[in-house]
């Protein structure tokens, strides 16, 4: 079943809060097991036992256990946190969401769970995974419901024993028919998604089951009952030669890209002209290098309103520089963390393109920076800023500085919203190796800035960023 065909269903299909999509976690919306992330961290400071490693690599290569050599191999991880205070669950999911859950979210899932909400859906995760594991995600995706499996808490510490049972097989159906006996939720009238042949029950329990990337035996099942079956993207695994020569080739235009601009530089004695066939050469070069289409919408608006300051939803270096010069072309720089300055070769490009470097540590060295950014803006030339301030870890997009605003304001220049998918799929936070595909753009029409106070900043900044919550969650097919 097409992704954009399911989306299609749920948008024009039943609506409201009696309506459930129950969502596994792992090998669903995420790529791999959440436990080897969690796993991965005990490992390195030495808290796993022998036995518990020997069933960490049955569940790593594929082995479907049965529901009491899961409950045990849970209660196992569990007895290692006994005595914990319950603040540090919390501090350990921010933890593992940052240094691997995040990288293995499955952005064509969200947008599944995204249109179940939309559709005004309950939507729930029911895994047997630990809250731990699964909760940060949670928050990212906007899902406020979650099955899984529980840790017993006494006196504000943890036991080291599991809170009841493990959502696992039947026991994930009856974790399930449970929530929805409580909120009234007609089963065969939910929706359930996984990847695993261990949640048959559910899928099965449901008017709705869908198999997601299934495992062997579920889509021999799948095909036999006339399930959809969804295969949705996966980040980049483990590594892989040809993408990374590509990475190292996309990497080598952008050098190749900017001698080239510096001998423009020296033989017109004009910087911008360097500028500009740097910025041109590295993005033809590298798009074809790195196998990358950029599929714009609304392309017109960037040539509508120059200069302006153009916002970016930021996720990752590379791959939205290679989109940003592929977009802007010509009279383009940038603001970016002081950090950059360090990198070899971005960091002198950068500096003679004249890129505003911001101390997000140093106010003082931060308003001298958008001193700078004004100046330019003054001299004709746009400024590309990420407004969030840093990379996101998912699809979504987190809170926005002020800054850029206050710069249009300054400027007295229109503000361009650039609103990028699909470039963490190619390039999660984190990853040091680029894939192929199509990174899909839709330029917002010109906001102008004329008249405007400290409080319209405030609410533009809230507004722009819905705007891009809006467009990333509901994007707009060609022709609408």
């Amino acid at each position: 079943m097409e992704l954009a065909a399911h989306l299609f269903a749920i948008k024009n299909g039943p609506i409201g809060a009696e309506i459930a999509a129950f969502f596994d976690f792992d090998g669903t919306l995420i790529s791999g097991h959440s436990a080897q992330v969690l796993f991965g961290r005990r490992l390195r400071r030495r808290e796993v036992g022998m036995g518990e490693a020997i069933r960490a690599l049955r569940v790593k290569f594929g082995d479907v256990l049965s529901e009491p050599q899961f409950a045990d191999f849970a209660a196992t991880a569990a007895a290692a946190w006994e005595g914990e205070p319950a603040a540090f669950l919390d501090e350990l999911a921010d933890v593992l969401y940052r240094e691997g859950i995040a990288a293995a979210l499955r952005h064509q899932a969200w947008r599944v769970v995204k249109a179940h909400l939309r559709a005004g859906h309950t939507v729930a995760i029911a895994t047997s995974a630990t809250r731990v594991q699964v909760a940060r995600a949670a928050a990212e995706l906007g899902i406020h419901h979650v099955l899984c499996t529980e840790l017993e808490v006494v006196d504000e510490r943890l036991t080291g024993r599991l809170a009841g049972p493990t959502p696992w097989g039947e026991d994930k159906l009856a974790a399930v028919a449970g929530f929805a006996a409580e909120h009234g939720f007609r089963l065969d009238q939910a929706y359930a998604y996984s990847n695993g042949i261990e949640d048959f029950p559910l899928l099965a329990a449901v008017g709705h089951p869908h198999a997601v990337n299934p495992d062997a035996q579920l889509a021999k099942t799948a095909r036999r009952l006339n399930w959809p079956v969804l295969e949705l993207s996966s980040p980049p695994g483990a590594f892989d030669l040809l993408p990374a020569l590509r990475t190292t080739g996309v990497w080598g235009a952008m050098a190749a890209a900017g001698y080239a601009g510096l001998l423009m530089n020296a033989l017109s004695r004009d910087r911008w002209r360097g500028v500009n066939l740097t910025t041109t050469t590295f993005a033809q070069l590298g798009t074809a290098v790195g196998g990358i289409d950029v599929d714009v919408r609304g392309q017109e608006h960037l040539w509508a309103a120059r200069p302006a300051v153009v916002l970016i939803n930021h996720q990752n270096d590379l791959l939205d520089l290679l989109v940003s010069a592929t977009l802007m072309r010509e009279r383009t720089t940038a603001v970016a963390k002081l950090e950059a300055k360090d990198v070899p070769v971005v960091g002198q490009l950068f500096t003679w393109a004249q890129v505003a470097f911001i101390d997000r540590q140093d106010g003082v060295n931060a308003r001298e920076t958008m001193r700078q950014a004004v100046n330019r803006l003054h001299e004709g030339i746009c400024v590309v800023i990420a407004p969030e301030g840093t990379r996101s870890y998912g699809p979504t997009v987190g809170p926005f500085k002020k800054g850029a605003f206050h710069l249009a304001v300054e400027a007295g220049v229109p503000i361009v919203p650039v609103v990028i998918r699909n470039s963490g799929e190619l390039m999660p936070r984190g990853s040091r190796v680029l894939r192929p595909g199509t990174v899909e753009v839709i330029v917002q029409p010109p906001i102008s800035t004329r008249g405007w106070g400290k409080a319209d900043i405030d609410a533009a900044a809230e507004s722009v960023r819905r705007l891009y919550q809006e467009t990333l969650e509901d994007w707009p097919q060609r022709g609408d």
